[in-house]
């Protein structure tokens, strides 16, 4: 009950917020993205040797938006459309086949809230279409391949349609994300923590997540191939990390836990009616894992090393290790060394797959160069095991328009 008087007062003040006459309006545009082209010559397959150039990772995110504000009482309100599109195809077709993997999508957005409440350094708004405010740590490198540019932080969790609260104090930032709308997998509701407590050269940070995640498709113990079932499972996942700089040597450190449980499948086999009523629920083949990243970083020498310890976060059977060593003294800090890699424990995690560079064990050299706006890459690697085995050189060139 105190649950839903929370929430309903929540709402209330959302609406009051929105409803209060706006002073301000203006039409405000964005337009980001990124741009990755990349060469990869490798005979793993027809589909790479006869189409090296791949736009993995690249992509554009257009919002075109009116937007109303009222600095006397700090509330605001945004409508407009989001227009994206995110290829992340293997390879690009020189014949123009693939072009339904870079087609846009199109969706009406809306965000409206009240910024600094009472004079007070809290925030609370809603979006229709995205809220990041708990996305914390270091950029993740353990799933990051040499095509790719951008690193997501090690506790990524991307919200929708929810009410975000935050606190951004002098040394300490507090969010908090609700999804009202329960999920059909597990007829729940997201909930998304995080905290960052700042202090001099560094903080403490932690983040946590329930809510469900997606695993992918399996067959049910028991089944056959005509039972296979994909989608989403009952899950947590939680952060805990901190940043420090101690003279010229900076430390970076996290610890990232997911645990999978249960999800209630309404479609097994496809015949959504008969288990309507039943609601059968069905046991995650994987119960989840963890990782450890840490980043030790020679400031002044411009050469730092990361270390990865996964126990069956990314390599989901059996775990694994990694490792990234980096060099940056070159023409004021424009040009680097760099080798990484990521090495599991048992085959069945690094066999991987032929003409897919992100699966099974995966090690790359490369020498990456800033020119102007551009960032470029020269490399070789290899990826898999056994007959997933595939080597290859590649070039690739990185824009961001962030």
């Amino acid at each position: 009950m105190l649950k839903k008087l929370v929430f309903f007062s929540l709402a209330v003040v959302l609406i009051l917020a929105l409803t209060i006459t706006a002073s301000a309006s203006t039409f405000n545009p964005f337009c980001g993205g990124r741009v990755v082209w990349s060469y990869i010559n490798s005979d793993a397959t027809d589909d790479l040797k006869d189409n090296p150039v791949t736009l993995n990772h690249g992509g554009i995110k257009l919002l075109l938006r009116e937007s109303l504000s009222d600095e006397a009482t700090g509330t605001w309100a945004n409508i407009g459309a989001k227009i994206d599109g995110w290829p992340n195809e293997i390879y690009a077709s020189a014949n123009g086949s693939n072009d339904g993997d870079n087609t846009l999508g199109v969706h009406s957005i809306y965000d409206f809230g009240w910024n600094n409440i009472g004079g007070s350094k809290i925030n609370i708004w809603y979006s229709s279409w995205e809220s990041e405010t708990t996305n914390i740590g270091q950029g993740r490198i353990y799933n990051v391949y040499p095509t790719q540019f951008n690193e997501d932080n090690v506790f990524d969790r991307d919200a929708n349609h929810c009410i975000t609260i935050d606190y951004k104090g002098d040394n300490a930032v507090l969010s908090a994300i609700f999804e009202p709308n329960k999920t059909e997998s597990i007829d729940e509701n997201r909930i998304f923590l995080a905290a960052t407590y700042k202090f001099d050269g560094g903080d403490v940070h932690a983040g946590y997540y329930k809510g469900d995640t997606s695993y992918g498709t399996f067959t049910p113990t028991g089944g056959d191939s005509e039972d296979k079932v994909t989608g989403n499972y009952k899950s947590t996942e939680y952060n805990v990390g901190t940043a420090f700089k101690m003279g010229s040597i900076t430390t970076k450190l996290d610890y990232l836990k997911l645990d999978m449980d249960k999800r209630q499948d309404l479609a097994y086999n496809s015949v959504t009616e008969a288990n309507e009523a039943t609601g059968k629920w069905i046991d995650c083949p994987y119960d989840g894992g963890d990782v450890t990243q840490l980043n030790i970083s020679f400031d002044d020498l411009k050469f730092d090393v990361t270390l990865i310890n996964d126990a069956e976060y990314h390599f989901q059977n059996d775990g694994g290790k990694g490792y990234q060593v980096r060099y940056s003294g070159f023409c004021d800090g424009k040009l680097s060394l760099v080798y990484k890699a990521m090495v599991a424990d048992k085959d069945i995690d690094a066999t991987g797959t032929r003409g897919n560079l992100e699966s099974g064990d995966f090690s790359t050299a490369y020498i990456g160069y800033k020119y102007g706006i551009f960032e470029t890459r020269i490399g070789a690697g290899s990826h898999g095991k056994d007959e997933g085995k595939d080597n290859y050189v590649f070039a690739s060139v990185y824009a961001n328009f962030w």
